[in-house]
């Protein structure tokens, strides 16, 4: 039998190809055609997509929880194409009423009364919600409280609005969710939102047995960003509210962050000002307990959640007797909600700590 090379040519074969292929006509058209018409369609989609996510659908996708009879009329009664700018102005600054508009929700603490707005029903929110944004738990970290433990707020009689976001930390880099602007920065940063369901907080009427008002549990939300950045706006707790099963109360807030919040240096080390960060959260949590009361919220049943770096801001209090006695009085302890890999670095110093 011959070998290769002998009778036989291993040279590859000419194939032919046919005429229209590379030219202007046949397969190459149609593909030209199909590949314009996909990308037309794919813009068009982008385009209404785009339209709806500003403005709103108008056919609003239904619960995955069934509303009440008086939610669903709430609801149509309040479906408008309004923008929080429209309705954060429903009252003057002194939270009188403007003709024609709803109240807005007020709630008085000791460091001063707040004044709220309500977010009507929509689209992409079949609960209204009441929210007050910007409240501040502690005193500005700018000037000598800088590189300083967290100063809580002194009591005031004061007037405030509580519409517009707070400043977020410097370095948070943090763009609003709903404009895509940049949030300003500044050191007077630590500020919290709170949200709850229209309606759902009872106004004088006790509705328990013992007499006592009917309040609702707490959840906290601990943003993430490698204790490099973020800001507690990266999840909108407003929807995740409304979108509820039960009704409930959601706090998300800001803590410092970088250098200013988690310097690590001999220095530090040496006068006990090692992550600052960790101290506004706990402050955070201290001023839930001693205020959330004020909004409806229960203090004796908290939930902490958190993602990425929140996640492990979030095993760390449970660590920390001081933390749970500011929460809980030291009787019970708060639900915590592990996110990314923070869950796994909690686990892993729960069973060190238990091996030790």
């Amino acid at each position: 039998m011959p070998s290769l090379g002998e009778g036989h040519d291993v040279r590859p074969s000419r194939v032919d190809v046919p005429a229209d292929f590379m030219g202007s006509k046949g397969r190459p058209r149609r593909l030209l055609i199909s590949t314009a018409l996909l990308s037309a369609i794919t813009i068009v989609l982008l385009v209404a997509w785009l339209y709806f996510f500003r403005h709103g659908s108008p056919n609003p996708p239904s619960s995955a929880f069934p509303l009440t009879d008086k939610e669903k009329g709430d609801a149509d009664a309040e479906r408008t194409p309004s923008k929080l700018a429209d309705y954060g102005n429903s009252t003057d600054a002194m939270g009188r009423p403007q003709p024609g508009i709803s109240a807005a929700p007020v709630v008085t603490l000791r460091q001063g009364r707040y004044v709220g707005a309500t977010m009507p029903a929509d689209a992409w929110y079949p609960r209204a919600i009441e929210l007050f944004r910007g409240i501040p738990f502690a005193e500005t970290t700018a000037g000598e409280n800088r590189f300083r433990p967290p100063v809580p707020l002194g009591a005031s009689n004061e007037t405030f609005d509580a519409v517009a976001l707070g400043m977020a930390c410097p370095g948070s880099n943090a763009t609003n969710l709903t404009t895509t602007e940049v949030l300003a920065e500044g050191e007077d940063c630590l500020n919290l939102n709170v949200y709850r369901p229209r309606g759902a907080v009872p106004s004088g009427a006790s509705s328990r047995r013992d007499g006592k008002p009917a309040l609702l549990p707490v959840v906290i939300y601990v943003h993430g960003g490698g204790f490099n950045g973020g800001v507690g706006t990266e999840r909108n707790m407003a929807s995740f509210v409304s979108w509820a099963k039960e009704p409930l109360i959601a706090v998300n807030f800001n803590y410092r962050v970088g250098a200013l919040g988690f310097l690590p240096s001999a220095v530090t080390a040496k006068e006990g000002l090692l992550n600052l960060g960790l101290k506004d959260q706990q402050l955070l949590f201290a001023w839930v307990h001693d205020n959330i009361a004020a909004f409806g919220g229960d203090p004796d049943n908290v939930t902490i959640m958190g993602l990425s770096a929140g996640a492990h801001s979030v095993c760390m209090p449970t660590q920390s007797l001081d933390i749970l006695h500011a929460l809980h009085d030291g009787i019970t302890a708060p639900r915590p909600i592990y996110s990314s890999l923070g869950a796994l670095y909690c686990l892993t110093l729960k069973f060190r700590s238990a091996t030790t």
